[in-house]
């Protein structure tokens, strides 16, 4: 069993809000205590107060002074209870890596309870104005940090983009599961190459040509979330790990945990 506990930096508006960014000048913290997180107590899976003890940013800066940190990032569609179970899964499915870090911390952003075209546009904004929001707190968490490294999952990875462009803010690796960037958009002069910037190691892309949630549109089948980046000289890119996830993550899966 591990020590950690799981803190979340929430930056919805009160607490449980699903739409709207907070308006605060520092993001609200909750921690939940690793005997909650470990036992799945479904109580911190509901919009209460009762599972998480309040903390404030200045309080978790200071808890990950020297200290070895793995930042979650979730993707659209999440409301506080979504959100969390994200990144509880992710929690458990990590735990036995998760040993080599001495802090955990989830950021929860506000997004539209709903999937398809207009959900998408407006988690498209609420991702731009999430991730310009933690600019400052994300350099703040990163130079205390004796390491840090990111995972995101799907659009958390534009939350991540907007977060570190034009910054010093350099993560030890970043991982991006599924995440919905034009595969072109990374590629040098244009939008996401910046991100290279921000991993002293690797930046890591995680896909399937079977994704569920990107088979819904054409569109998508050109993000790296589908069929990662479709690049023709790998030389030029020797921070980028791509991993095909086709065989485990695919509709099929999906259909059978849904039976």
């Amino acid at each position: 069993m591990f020590a950690q506990d799981l803190h979340i930096v929430n930056l919805r508006e009160g607490w449980f809000n699903s739409m709207r960014l907070t308006s605060t000048e520092k993001p609200l913290v909750a921690i939940f205590p690793e005997e909650t997180v470990s036992k799945t107590q479904l109580c911190a899976l509901e919009p209460t107060k009762h599972c998480f003890v309040e903390a404030n940013w200045d309080e978790l800066v200071a808890s990950t002074k020297d200290k070895r940190v793995l930042v979650l990032i979730h993707g659209m569609a999440k409301d506080w209870a979504i959100a969390n179970k994200d990144f509880f899964n992710m929690y458990w499915a990590a735990q036995r890596n998760l040993e080599h870090y001495d802090v955990i911390i989830g950021i929860s952003w506000p997004g539209d309870s709903h999937i398809g075209p207009n959900s998408y546009l407006t988690a498209n904004k609420l991702a731009k104005a999430s991730g310009l929001y933690m600019r400052p707190f994300l350099q703040e968490l990163v130079s205390v940090a004796s390491e840090s490294n990111v995972i995101t999952h799907s659009m958390g990875s534009k939350v991540l983009c907007w977060g570190t462009r034009g910054t010093e803010t350099k993560f030890e690796n970043i991982v991006l599961m599924a995440p919905s960037i034009l595969r072109n958009k990374l590629k040098p002069m244009r939008r996401w190459n910046d991100l290279f910037n921000h991993s002293k190691n690797k930046v890591v892309v995680a896909y399937s040509n079977q994704d569920f949630a990107f088979a819904w549109t054409s569109i998508q089948h050109v993000g790296m979330g589908y069929d990662g980046m479709n690049v023709c000289r790998e030389k030029n890119y020797p921070k980028l790990v791509q991993i095909d996830c086709t065989s485990t993550i695919n509709q099929q899966v999906f259909m059978q945990l849904h039976r």
